[in-house]
């Protein structure tokens, strides 16, 4: 995506915006939150699960893609990223 940018006093500062979509097998409701969905680059996000499942056993693994390329760049439950380049992420929980 090209770049975008920000003024911040009397500087260009690099933005980062941040999409994210939730999708999983029937009878799991993905849900996540995010710390930030813009800002200046490097943004670090903290992002918190709280997602929800019909399955009496619960939800036992996580699957994140920070950069939108189809990659798993985390399998912890509430993960934090560095988004260090700007552009527009689409951001996924499995």
């Amino acid at each position: 995506s090209a770049a975008q940018w920000t003024t911040s006093g009397n500087e260009l500062v690099p933005v980062v915006r941040i999409h994210y979509s939730l999708g999983g097998p029937s009878g799991l409701l993905p849900r996540a939150h995010a710390s930030a969905t813009s800002g200046a680059s490097p943004l670090a996000v903290q992002f918190t699960d709280a997602s929800w499942t019909t399955d009496p056993g619960g939800i036992v693994a996580w699957e994140w893609d920070f950069e939108g390329d189809g990659a798993i760049d985390s399998t912890q439950r509430n993960p934090s990223f560095v988004f260090t380049r700007c552009g527009d992420f689409f951001v996924r929980l499995y």
